[in-house]
């Protein structure tokens, strides 16, 4: 038996803003994670949950997972990503619910040269599987030897 993927092998995030627990699969080109709400997350607003709003940052960091995997194949050297903006974010819940298990899914959309893309993204109920949130999230990625 294969050994569970967990976040921090594919994200620099420090502890408290690794927002992800675990992953559900990943690949070149597609990610999925999952999120549980609990009264320990980060953003955690009791006793509402956290605002789907942060839903932006599951997304942004489901979709850096497949840079993680490139930099883990020695596909690509080590990079910083910056989330430049988001189009079309829906949310059809004002707050994600303690307790509830969330699935985070990402999808590689369109690549302009090596620096530039876009991830299509949802956030669905793991139990219903009702979509809670989408959007499509534009980031860049910069080497680390670049100055600022």
């Amino acid at each position: 038996m294969s050994q569970p993927l967990l976040p921090e092998q594919f994200l620099p995030h420090r502890d408290d803003m690794l927002l992800l627990n675990d992953i559900i699969s990943v690949t070149d080109s597609e990610s999925k994670a999952r999120v549980t709400i609990e009264p320990t997350c980060a953003f955690f607003i009791a006793p509402h949950g956290v605002a789907a709003c942060i839903g932006l940052e599951y997304m942004g960091q489901t979709a850096a997972l497949i840079a993680g995997l490139s930099l883990q194949q020695g596909k690509e050297e080590p990079q910083i990503g910056f989330l430049l903006g988001s189009r079309l974010y829906t949310q059809t819940v004002d707050f994600f619910r303690p307790g509830q298990q969330l699935i985070v899914h990402a999808v590689a959309g369109t690549v302009v040269g090596n620096q530039l893309a876009n991830f299509n993204c949802t956030i669905s109920d793991e139990d219903s599987q009702a979509v809670l949130c989408q959007g499509t999230l534009s980031v860049m990625k910069k080497p680390l030897t670049e100055q600022a």
